[in-house]
């Protein structure tokens, strides 16, 4: 198996967050046109060439990371594709996610752009006119009038893409968990609409693994180290060394496990585990587990709640942060949210930049059960964006914060709370009534993306 700290591999690809959006360009030639019983002549067929490599060229240079230009195919005659040019198209056609038409005759490209769009079923950028008549046949079809909005669109379609390539491993002995009565339950739903795939395992199953790493030499070797590593960035450190190489184990199964099914997304019944025996036995929590792989950019949510698992895909793969995901309580005097769990994550700034301070706490009163504590109100005035989808998915509710403060920092226990000031507390409880009570969080104000998303990948969007 693979040595933790790599990326989950699924179907060849890297962990979703890192997917790449495939552009196809193509030209199409128009080079001589009939106008009035004229033949005009226009460019010739090796301008028209040398004008197109350098346009991909210059595409290759400007694109965002997220994207990757794939063999450009030129049309010779643009009212026609030819087989050998259909060949081309069809040849990677499953790593297109993106048609960039060209053309530089005065007649354009656009009878091309519509081909492509109808033959291939894939979106494309083109004009007004070529995009309404991909949309009236339940087509994709996008109007980019510069560089920065054909890049903004590239970055919603890599979320989409993410989403698509994510595949949740779910530890339960039942489809729903006794602690998330709020959860997603139609599972095949979430697939069919969204792509995001899943495979159910049993919590046996899952301290079976556990128990096969403790009991191998190397993997307690690995798990010592990355414990130890944990032990020494901390500032402060509150639990015994044994207890946090328990939890290690508890993470390299996970990872294992995940692996073993093709997963790059994890969740566990926090409340069906812990007071389990199976828990109790190995004296972990599943805290540890969820922070470390969001900070390697894999959503893991608290309590099975797959409902907070689907948003913080979408908020992950938007921000490529580190996500926090908590119950909500309010202050109405305040006007403030507290969103408490202890799972914070050390790359909520960026997936890119070093870890934030942080300490290592007991979680129960016996001193077993580790997890990270982070102190939020070194980050006074940062603004956030909560959310969470409804139980049917249709939905997601989104609300800009701002921090102020941080609560039950030095207490054991799910407790460590972030409080954030919303524009309007009262209002943002009442719509919960609609979707549930854990909130995912992000650092950074993405509720405008997550609109435009809610239109390309058809879910309705509830702001407050």
């Amino acid at each position: 198996m693979k040595r933790v700290g790599e990326n989950i591999m699924i179907n060849n690809q890297q962990r979703p967050i890192d997917v790449k959006v495939g552009i196809k360009p193509v030209c199409a030639n128009w080079h001589i046109s009939p106008w009035e019983g004229i033949v005009m002549k226009e460019i010739s067929t090796e301008e028209a060439q040398k004008r197109f490599d350098k346009s991909v060229e210059d595409l290759k240079n400007n694109l965002p990371e997220e994207a990757t230009v794939l063999k450009p195919v030129f049309i010779e005659r643009g009212e026609c594709i030819s087989k050998k040019e259909d060949e081309e198209l069809k040849n990677d056609l499953q790593n297109v996610d993106l048609f960039l038409p060209y053309s530089f005759g005065a007649w354009g490209g656009g009878y091309t752009a519509v081909q492509l769009g109808q033959k291939y079923k894939k979106p494309v950028v083109s004009s007004p006119e070529i995009v309404a008549n991909l949309r009236s046949r339940n087509l994709e079809g996008y109007v980019a009038l510069d560089r920065n909005e054909l890049n903004y669109l590239i970055s919603l379609l890599q979320v989409r893409k993410a989403v698509n390539q994510t595949k949740m491993l779910i530890v339960s002995e039942g489809l729903l968990p006794r602690d998330v009565s709020d959860n997603i339950w139609d599972l095949e739903g979430i697939r069919t609409r969204f792509g995001a795939d899943y495979q159910s395992i049993s919590l046996v199953e899952f301290f079976n693994e556990m128990d096969r790493v403790i009991q191998d030499t190397d993997e307690q070797k690995r798990a010592e180290d990355i414990a130890d590593k944990l032990i020494k960035n901390a500032q402060k450190v509150h639990i015994d060394r044994r207890y946090v190489i328990k939890s290690i184990s508890f993470y390299i199964a996970a990872k294992n496990l995940m692996e073993k099914y093709g997963c790059n997304a994890f969740t566990i019944p926090c409340c069906d585990t812990i007071p389990n025996t199976m828990a109790t036995k190995r004296k972990i929590v599943p805290c540890l587990t969820h922070t470390l792989l969001k900070d390697e950019g894999i959503p893991s949510a608290c309590q099975y709640d797959i409902t907070s698992l689907l948003t913080m895909m979408f908020l992950m793969y938007i921000s490529k942060k580190s996500a926090c995901m908590g119950n909500s309580s309010y202050d109405l005097n305040k006007n403030t949210i507290r969103l408490w769990h202890d799972v914070p994550g050390l790359k909520m700034h960026s997936l890119n930049k070093p870890d934030l301070p942080y300490e290592l706490r007991n979680f129960t009163p016996s001193g077993w059960g580790t997890n990270v504590r982070y102190d939020f109100a070194r980050d006074k005035g940062e603004k956030v964006t909560l959310a969470r989808f409804n139980p049917l998915a249709t939905k997601i509710l989104v609300a800009k914060g701002e921090i102020v403060g941080c609560e039950n920092f030095n207490k054991i226990g799910c407790s460590l709370a972030a409080d954030i000031e919303v524009p309007d507390v009262r209002e943002l409880i009442h719509k919960l009534a609609d979707f549930g009570v854990h909130l995912v969080m992000v650092y950074g104000d993405y509720t405008q993306k997550l609109k435009e998303l809610g239109k390309l990948m058809k879910f309705e969007v509830t702001e407050v």
